[in-house]
């Protein structure tokens, strides 16, 4: 019974995924911006990221597009082969293969390490709100000390155009939380948490790092073995709407968890 529960949740996994693609490319057009831990701005950069069905319908066929500043660019290509990289604990990328992409959405949630190589660690999360979606890639050195945060700005189909809105500082407010959380085996729970005084969904362990559009960042100074972790992205994706995407990490340096919470305020504000 075990093997087929866990069959099913890689195949629930995969769908989760890549169910939605079609041999009709969906393309992500990204600006990136790199930040060091200070948050001032290293570089910025423009690439396109495209995924489509093989014509067999099981592989997914990624294609980067990398622009350099006058325009002229160079492409990368990766099959994602599922009897290959659909495994128990994620979909391996040819890219990394020691990394996993994860879902708890439609679409990917996480793309994570599953455990510390020594004390070097990166993850990307990703915060989806309708064509559009955040996501940020935090990288930590050999030495175990945050080094660079990318923030990836992205629009389906088109690069965003948009003027980028301002940092926030705290959300104190009631608000109603639903938390829907994945183990390293691909289980996936929901619970919805009714209003409460959940203070502020910007808080957490450590002091939160605010970026432009709403941003909200929470990682380490720096991350070792022995220390358990966790890492995560919120953007306050509507007026009355905070996204957060987390993934925990225990002392082995081995991941725990990937917690996606919606935060919507409680007390709808009034219209006059």
């Amino acid at each position: 019974v075990n093997h087929h529960f866990t069959m099913n949740l890689k195949e629930q996994h995969w769908q989760q995924l890549f169910g939605h693609q079609t041999q009709i490319a969906e393309s992500w057009y990204s600006i990136s911006t790199a930040y060091a831990p200070d948050r001032s701005v290293v570089r910025e950069s423009k690439f396109v990221r495209t995924f489509h069905c093989a014509e067999d319908g099981s592989n997914i066929i990624h294609t980067n597009r990398y622009y350099n500043e006058d325009g002229s660019y160079r492409e990368r290509s990766w099959t994602i082969d599922k009897t290959q990289c659909n495994l128990d604990d994620g979909v391996i990328h040819p890219a990394a293969e020691g990394m996993r992409s994860l879902s708890c959405d439609r679409g990917v949630t996480a793309w994570i390490c599953p455990a510390l190589n020594r004390n070097q660690f990166n993850a990307e999360l990703f915060i989806p709100h309708d064509d559009r979606r955040y996501s940020a890639v935090i990288i930590y050195s050999y030495s175990g000390w945050l080094e660079t945060i990318y923030l990836i700005r992205e629009q389906l189909g088109t690069f965003p155009d948009r003027l980028v809105g301002e940092p926030i500082s705290s959300l104190s407010d009631r608000w109603r939380l639903t938390r829907t959380q994945m183990t390293p085996r691909l289980e996936v729970s929901t619970q919805a948490i009714a209003i409460s005084e959940i203070v502020d969904p910007t808080a957490g362990e450590t002091a939160g790092l605010f970026f432009p559009d709403g941003i909200v960042i929470h990682a380490p100074d720096s991350i070792e073995l022995g220390q358990e972790f966790e890492v995560s992205l919120g953007q306050l994706v509507s007026e009355n709407q905070f996204d957060r995407v987390t993934v925990s990490y225990d002392r082995t340096g081995h991941f725990q968890a990937l917690r996606k919470e919606v935060f919507e305020r409680g007390s709808r504000p009034i219209a006059v």
